[in-house]
């Protein structure tokens, strides 16, 4: 239908408006109840002003409809992203160990060769020749395969230095292309046996002797490893924001409500991708049911009332930021002060959302049965640097670095605090675009109780299309 027909039509139903016969369908959907006969006759056609108040009328069943669908689509969304982030999370977390590892081991090499830590090895390989020849002139075999004894003796005949060690390294990786599982563990059990010769355990009893010069390049590539490489692999690894479902459906609710806190984001393009498209069905819909959410109750309102909209308001205020907020700093010792957190509750119902603060994704410090200290684990990691030699630093780190434990019924009453977190977000979102309905209709009132033909003509092809 071409736009001078739509016009004509409009035309008609204005007409027929003015003589009291209005479209049931128009009467039923929208109930436009008006004044306009004083005003009307008076101008021409299209410069007809008239004076109306309207309400709508949302059905509850369509309501019902949009927020399940909304839910079905909060949890799709919440599976699939966390799906996708999960398996990349993982890739990056295997990359930022293998890096730490091999960093590690470079870093600690320029330690032991800068302070003469090599010769100490070396007396240590002495000694452990020794005793492998005691155990031959008592007629005992020897407890390591040769080619074992020969790696270790090839690298003690290079006087221990870094080209030596270069080709130890190399020949351990020929080895283990073999996949001779039992050589490798052997090889390990001996390095062991050296290490504890050598009391690299007692070497912070030891006195070192370095130049300047070393010395400098030493500090400079150690705080850089920690800085950059330790905090890296700190992160990915071992994040209090890893991906799960629940994650997921955080990450999905602060979407389409369009808070955006920050703290969760896609990092691959599929994830990227998904959430693009995600967004352009999310947001329309959520936006959809929140307003038709606050159009019903704002028709359940006495608008005239200044009481009932008074307590509307304060009640909103009271039960969505105020409670809310003396709860969490109640049950979160840790959290910031109760105006942070009053602050927190304001940024999130109007979907601002800075991200500056941000809900708490793990149950409170006190119920966890290990505390996590953000310093301790870089400090295992920088003795990862010295104690490498012995093997355990892989599970110092980790048993360090991990975030905190919580037994099964803290988490379950977690996720109960979280679901109704979001509830109540949910709520003040919806509260507070009733109150800029109730808002905009009084504010608009003052400047013009009156609206053009061709503003009503939009508002009847909205409710009753042609």
């Amino acid at each position: 239908m071409t736009k001078k027909k739509k016009r004509k039509k409009i035309e008609n139903q204005i007409e027929k408006m003015a003589n009291g016969e209005a479209p049931s369908q128009l009467t039923e959907n929208c109930k436009i109840y008006q004044n306009y006969e004083e005003n009307y006759e008076k101008k021409p056609k299209f410069e007809r002003k008239m004076n109306f108040e309207n309400r709508v009328y949302v059905k509850k069943k369509s309501l019902v409809y949009l927020w399940s669908f909304l839910i079905l689509y909060l949890t799709l969304g919440a599976v699939i992203i966390s799906q996708i982030e999960h398996n990349k999370e993982v890739e990056l977390c295997k990359s930022a160990e293998e890096k730490l590892n091999h960093e590690m081991e470079e870093l600690g090499e320029s330690y032991l060769y800068a302070f003469g830590w090599d010769v100490k090895f070396c007396t240590a390989i002495e000694e452990f020749f020794d005793e492998q020849q005691t155990r031959r002139n008592f007629q005992k075999k020897s407890e390591y395969p040769p080619v074992i004894l020969h790696l270790i003796r090839t690298f003690y005949n290079e006087d221990c230095s870094r080209a030596g060690f270069d080709h130890l390294i190399s020949s351990l990786d020929i080895l283990q292309s073999t996949e001779r599982v039992d050589l490798i563990t052997e090889f390990q059990k001996a390095f062991n046996a050296i290490n504890a010769l050598a009391k690299f355990d007692e070497i912070e009893k030891a006195y070192f002797v370095a130049n300047g010069k070393e010395y400098k390049v030493l500090v400079w590539n150690t705080t850089t490893f920690m800085i950059d490489t330790a905090s890296e692999y700190k992160e990915v690894c071992f994040s209090k924001y890893s991906w799960s479902f629940r994650s997921g459906l955080r990450y999905s609710f602060s979407l389409i409500s369009t808070v955006g806190y920050g703290d969760y984001t896609a990092q691959t393009k599929a994830g990227k991708i998904f959430t693009f498209f995600y967004m352009m069905i999310g947001i329309p819909a959520f936006l959809l049911a929140t307003i038709l959410s606050a159009m019903a109750i704002r028709s359940s309102l006495q608008e005239d009332n200044l009481l009932s909209l008074g307590s509307f308001f304060v009640f909103g205020i009271i039960l969505l930021v105020i409670i809310p907020s003396l709860l969490t700093s109640y049950i979160y010792p840790e959290s910031k002060t109760i105006l942070d957190q009053i602050y927190f509750r304001f940024i999130s119902i109007t979907t601002v959302g800075f991200g500056d603060i941000i809900p708490f994704n793990s149950p409170p410090k006190m119920f966890s049965s290990a505390e996590y200290d953000q310093n301790q684990c870089l400090h295992s990691i920088f003795d990862g640097i010295f104690n490498d030699y012995n093997g355990q630093v892989a599970a110092e780190i980790e048993s360090t670095c991990s975030p905190p434990v919580y037994n099964s019924s803290i988490h379950f009453s977690f996720i109960i605090y979280e679901t109704i977190n979001y509830i109540l977000i949910l709520f003040g979102i919806i509260w507070f675009s009733t109150i800029l309905l109730v808002g905009w209709k009084m504010i608009s009132h003052k400047f013009t109780d009156t609206f053009s033909v061709e503003d009503i003509s939009v508002l009847i092809y909205f409710w009753n299309p042609i």
